[in-house]
């Protein structure tokens, strides 16, 4: 006798097709209390994948003021505060540089005197060129990174 198989709950139809959108999991960082949106890193043309050895089951969220040099960072959250906050995927994964904001930088994305203030913000990764500003983020931001620590030291990496 043949069972019936029965599409996922969360699958959609169309025509044909059977689309499972991405897992997501939520989380609650320590003394907060808006919940995290996390899911799969998208695949596609739009997306970089990750290095070699960069599995995805090694990615933590941490607040952007706990980010290390040579963490890669992989995306970040949205603004939606008293809301779940949803994990936006960077395009091309990025490998952190951490500065205090006191440390000179001639972009332009630095020149706001409120993310000069160093006890409020965190540069994660310097200004490339002029095209590409420096990644500022508040001290308590929560950011998704695959810690150095779990990635082998002869990973190609962009920066």
């Amino acid at each position: 006798m043949r069972r019936a198989v029965r599409p996922s709950p969360l699958a959609h139809r169309l025509g044909s097709l059977e689309v499972t959108p991405i897992s997501a999991r939520i989380l609650v960082l320590d003394g907060d209390t808006t919940p995290l949106l996390i899911t799969d890193r998208p695949t596609g043309d739009d997306y970089d994948p990750l290095p070699e050895g960069c599995a995805p089951d090694r990615a933590r969220v941490v607040r952007a003021r706990a980010v290390r040099a040579g963490d890669l960072l992989i995306g970040e959250f949205t603004d939606d505060y008293g809301q779940p906050r949803h994990l936006l995927h960077f395009e091309e994964p990025v490998t952190a540089a951490p500065a205090p904001l006191t440390v000179p930088c001639w972009a332009a994305c630095c020149w706001d005197e409120a993310e000069r203030d160093v006890t409020r913000y965190v540069r994660l990764v310097p200004a490339a060129d002029d095209d590409t500003p420096c990644e500022v983020y508040a001290i308590n931001a929560p950011v998704l990174v695959i810690p150095a620590a779990d990635r082998s030291p002869s990973e190609g990496v962009k920066s």
